[in-house]
């Protein structure tokens, strides 16, 4: 809008506001005079400036964004996510993160508020929690999933977060963030295992080595080779994990498909593990020539701590006690910390996969949750039906349900998809979130208020629902 518009809408302003039509007929100078005047007079139409005004706008559009994302739950199931962290200015913030699925059949994380918390005990944390749902219209009875870290407070059996909600709810899962077991099973791995811990110990020293592999060459060279060859399968399964992790950590992810990847990774482990090192060897002996590393003859006895010679060879030692060692230390980490991935609430939802055309589908085990005939005929329809045959994943089921109308048709079957959909899988979204709040709260904005830093945060997060927002006359 030029010039000329944006004076005649504020000329109408001037009319309505102060009814002086025959002012501006009467007036010398016509419109240019009458703005500069109406101007002086009417300074709260340019106050879209000051901080006050910015807050009430933020503050406008958040509970905007949060009314439509709790009119869109409504009375439905929804999953909990929840963390906390300090910020800038060192308070201890909360973030909640509900998981839901909406009409459309489609899961989504959102992003309901940010609280300051005065301590981070169990307690404190699930009166808070209880006030942001409370506030928005939500209760405890809806919760059909958590997902927290590894802290005490948070997942502890007896006085812990988790056990408080259930106490509350006793019919919502708990499900340990597959991404912070998988961080755990790399850390314990590394603790425990002499070999790898001196390798991350010293991994940047042997970096400097290598940047400067010239000038040290002469006396650190054996080193070097001892270095690489050591720990060579070590840094082959966190290549591995950091794929995974990548994975556990995507929003559309379902919990059924995140434990198949979980136990994927171990069958491919247990084979790496009988063939790995066969592989690895002939890598690190290029990676050898390349550098100009000299390699040590596998069949010698091994050379152990102060250059004393051992009974052993080279190769037993770097493939039987390093290798198959670390491996088996993975493996075994993997089995304790993903066992709910086994749990049978999570193979009787298997059962519902649409994967190759149904070939999961196990009545004897949808029985046993409590859904009635309607899972034979449901079977039945969609085996005959192109459209369902060829779904890949299981929120492809569900959405394709809400698009046919089969949601309605067969609503047991759709609320059991719902459940095995909004299991939440990790925290990823929550740590989303804290990195949002340290863009906005920094060393040079360390004073906003808890009400502003949790109404911007709110908007910053829910760009999607943001734009929706109405802008109403």
């Amino acid at each position: 809008m030029g010039q000329k518009g944006g004076r005649d809408a504020f000329v109408s302003q001037g009319f309505d506001t102060w009814n002086k039509k025959d002012a501006f007929r009467t007036h010398v100078g016509g419109v240019d005079s009458f703005y500069n005047k109406a101007r002086e007079k009417c300074e709260f139409l340019i106050q879209l400036i000051s901080f006050k005004i910015q807050k009430e706008l933020e503050q406008c559009f958040a509970q905007e964004v949060l009314l439509s994302i709790c009119e869109e739950i409504g009375q439905d199931v929804f999953a909990l996510l929840v963390d906390e962290s300090g910020d800038v200015s060192k308070k201890e913030q909360m973030v909640v993160v509900l998981c839901y699925v909406d009409s459309l059949g489609f899961v989504k994380e959102i992003f309901i508020g940010l609280v300051n918390v005065k301590d981070t005990s169990s307690l404190t944390l699930k009166k808070t929690i209880n006030e942001v749902l409370t506030s928005n219209k939500l209760s405890f009875s809806q919760i059909r999933g958590q997902d927290y870290d590894g802290a005490s407070n948070m997942r502890g059996g007896f006085n812990g977060l988790k056990a408080l909600i259930l106490q509350e709810n006793d019919t919502d899962f708990y499900v340990h963030c597959f991404a912070y077991q998988l961080q755990l099973v790399v850390v314990v791995v590394a603790n425990k295992h002499d070999g790898v811990s001196d390798f991350f110990s010293k991994f940047l020293w042997w970096l400097m080595l290598f940047v400067h592999r010239v000038k040290y060459k002469t006396y650190y060279e054996s080193k070097q080779e001892k270095g690489c060859k050591k720990v060579c399968v070590v840094v082959n399964l966190k290549m591995e994990e950091g794929t995974l992790s990548k994975q556990l950590q995507r929003k559309d992810l379902d919990i059924l498909e995140a434990a198949s990847m979980v136990r994927g990774t171990m069958h491919a482990l247990q084979s790496f593990r009988n063939i790995g090192f066969a592989s690895i060897w002939p890598k690190v002996s290029s990676f050898c020539q390349t550098h100009e590393i000299d390699t040590l003859d596998m069949e010698e006895l091994y050379i152990g701590a102060r250059n004393r010679r051992t009974t052993m060879i080279n190769r037993f030692h770097f493939e039987v006690e390093i290798f198959n060692t670390v491996v088996d230390m993975q493996l075994t980490e993997y089995r304790d910390r993903f066992s709910e991935t086994s749990t049978q609430l999570l193979e009787y939802m298997g059962a519902l996969s649409s994967c190759d055309s149904f070939a999961q589908f196990d009545k004897s085990k949808l029985l046993k949750l409590d859904i009635d005939g309607q899972l034979e005929i449901f079977y039945r329809y969609c085996i005959k039906d192109e459209r369902f045959t060829s779904l890949k994943e299981i929120s492809d089921l569900s959405r394709l349900m809400v698009s046919t109308g089969k949601h309605r048709s067969y609503h047991l079957v759709y609320k059991l998809l719902k459940l095995a959909l909004i299991l939440p899988v990790a925290t990823a979204s929550v740590e989303r979130c804290f990195s949002k709040m340290k863009l906005l709260k920094t060393d040079l904005r360390n004073k906003i208020s808890n009400d502003f830093l949790n109404d911007a945060l709110l908007c910053n997060v829910e760009t999607e629902a943001l734009a929706k927002v109405e802008m109403k006359k």
